[in-house]
This record gives C-alpha cells, sequence and structure tokens, in this order.
C-alpha cells in the first residue's frame, strides 16, 4: 500500500513539474520584446515612450514609419507563437498535453513582458502564431473576418473582438470533417475529468466506453464518434 502511494505521488509530481516548465518556458518565450528590441536598435527609440505605448508590430510600424521593421517584428512575434507549439505538438505523445499550459503563458509572456516592468504588447501576432501552428484553417477565418471588420471600423480591438467572437460561432455552427479528432486529455495532464466526461459521457456511450477514453487518452476519428 505505501509503495503504491509513492508511486502515485511520485508519477503527480512529476507531472506538475511539467506544468511548471510548460508555463515558465511559455512566459519566458512569449515574454521575448522582439518590438522594442528591433525599434531599439533600428530607430533607437523606446516603444514605450512613442506612439501607443504598445510594444508591438503595429506600434513598431507607426512609430518608426518603416513597414520592414513592422513585418519583422509581426514575423518574430508569431514564430515564438508557433515554433514552441509545433515542437511541443511533434514530441512525445505524453508532452502534448503541456500545450494547455503552454499557450496562455506564450500570450501573457507577450502581454507582460518581467524585462519591461509588464508593458507588452495586445498578444495578437503571437496568437497568430499559434493559430497558425495549431488550427491554420480557423487563423485564415480569423483574418477574414478581421480585415471585414477593419473595412468597416477602422479600430484594431474592435476587429479583435468581432474576428474572435465570429469565428467561435462559425466554429460552432459547422460540423466537424472527417478528418476531426476528439480525445480526452484529463489524465494527459493530471486533471480530474469535469461533469460532462463524469455524468453525460457515459449514458452516451456508456460506461465501459466512456472509462476507456478516460483512462487511455484514446483519440478518436470523426467516423468512430458517429459509430460510438
Amino acid at each position: 500500500m505505501c509503495l503504491r502511494g509513492w508511486l502515485a505521488t511520485d508519477m503527480l509530481s512529476a507531472v506538475q513539474l511539467s506544468w511548471v516548465l510548460a508555463i515558465v518556458a511559455g512566459y519566458l518565450i512569449g515574454s521575448i520584446p522582439f518590438a522594442y528590441l528591433v525599434a531599439k536598435r533600428r530607430d533607437g527609440r523606446d516603444l514605450r515612450a512613442h506612439g501607443s505605448g504598445n510594444v508591438g508590430a503595429m506600434n513598431a510600424y507607426e512609430v518608426t514609419g518603416n513597414k520592414r521593421i513592422g513585418l519583422v517584428v509581426l514575423t518574430l512575434d508569431a514564430l515564438k507563437g508557433a515554433l514552441p507549439v509545433l515542437l511541443l505538438s511533434l514530441g512525445p505523445a505524453e508532452g502534448r498535453a503541456q500545450v494547455l499550459y503552454l499557450v496562455p503563458a506564450l500570450i501573457v509572456g507577450h502581454c507582460y513582458p518581467v524585462w519591461l516592468r509588464f508593458r507588452g504588447g495586445r498578444g495578437l501576432a503571437t496568437a497568430a502564431g499559434i493559430l497558425l501552428a495549431m488550427a491554420p484553417l480557423l487563423l485564415v477565418l480569423w483574418s477574414v473576418l478581421y480585415l471585414i471588420v477593419w473595412k468597416l471600423r477602422p479600430h484594431i480591438h474592435v476587429g479583435a473582438i468581432a474576428a474572435s467572437v465570429g469565428s467561435l460561432v462559425v466554429v460552432l455552427a459547422v460540423p466537424a470533417g472527417e478528418i476531426a479528432r476528439t480525445a480526452l486529455a484529463y489524465t494527459g495532464v493530471g486533471l480530474t475529468p469535469d461533469g460532462a466526461t463524469s455524468f453525460l459521457l457515459p449514458r452516451a456511450v456508456g460506461h465501459k466506453r466512456a472509462m476507456e477514453l478516460l483512462l487511455t487518452n484514446r483519440t478518436l476519428s470523426a467516423e468512430e464518434c458517429l459509430q460510438w
């Protein structure tokens, strides 16, 4: 009994450590202030003291008046969102669930970098990079909606909010295609299942199948979901 308890505690500690590492690494990567560094090196100005005060691609372009600087910052900010997610997603299956902790940490790091006294950017470019790595079609949808709203009202916050809400509505309204996949990731990240999993899922697919999904993190294809 003691050995079993020790093993359970040891496994839980390892899972919790992986959470912490994903969060810390995500925050540190996200907090690299590319806009500040590029603008300071190429133009000699501190973005926090000019324009909107935002440390991002848009303000870098507006303050310097240089499209190349704006594009460089946009690319670098997107890459710091895309590359960590891609690397983690392509790694061992046990580590893929840590994307759940990495993604918000990347965005928080961009918006509140410790190096600049927690004054960063809006996180749009970094979020776009994350979407590019996780759901490219969703990024295309978001970009199209953003451009439409921008044409009607050129305001970055209005465009971002409208595009995000619109994308969510479309995703919820459009049925999943044949390439869709689904899985329960609770055991992979050491979490307890919510009510939908513990109460509704067994009633939908049966207790045996519900337990299989919960304990094995098995990924189901769209065809299997229809069969179940």
